[in-house]
Order: C-alpha cells, then structure tokens, then sequence
C-alpha cells in the first residue's frame, strides 16, 4: 500500500530553504511514500486525500494564528494531522 503524505509549508519559503527537505523526501520516497508539499493555506488543497499530513515549513503561521489554527482543525478531521491541534495550540 503506497501512503499520500503531505509536508505541509508556506508560500513564504525560499528556493535554498526548501533545498533542506530533499533529504526526507528523498528517504520518505526510498520507503515508497508520494510526497507533495502543499501550501498550508491554498484553499484548493483537498487535504482528506492524504493519509498523513506533517507540519513542516509553516513559517507563516504566527502572524496568522487563527488562520493556523482553524487550518489544524481542519486538517485533523479529514486526515491524520501529525503535531495534532493541542500540541499546535500549546507551541
């Protein structure tokens, strides 16, 4: 069984930032995982069809803390959202 994993970043990550994930990409993909990277914040985002969702480079979330918020609910209905909610809230 092959899993959909999202990496959960932002829109505000630069190219060289981004550079730093290959590495678990790579590993996550060597174990036969599908990887995607969507924005935390594209509303276009199905997050339900992903088996597992990782908060990573969200480095946007304090300046929209709600926003995040409600996005981590979100997301933990519809998928299995690693960093649940009240961890989220606690940080």
């Amino acid at each position: 069984m092959t899993v959909k994993l999202a990496l959960a970043t932002c829109s505000t990550l630069l190219d060289w930032q981004a550079d730093d994930e290959r590495p678990l990409h790579a590993a996550l993909r060597a174990r036969g995982a599908v990887v995607e990277t969507p924005r935390w914040d594209d509303a276009s985002v199905d997050w339900g069809r992903y088996d597992a969702v990782l908060i990573r480079n969200t480095w946007d979330y304090q300046q929209r803390h709600a926003a995040f918020m409600a996005w981590a609910e979100h997301v933990d209905r519809c998928s299995r959202l690693f960093n649940p909610p009240a961890i989220v809230r606690w940080n």
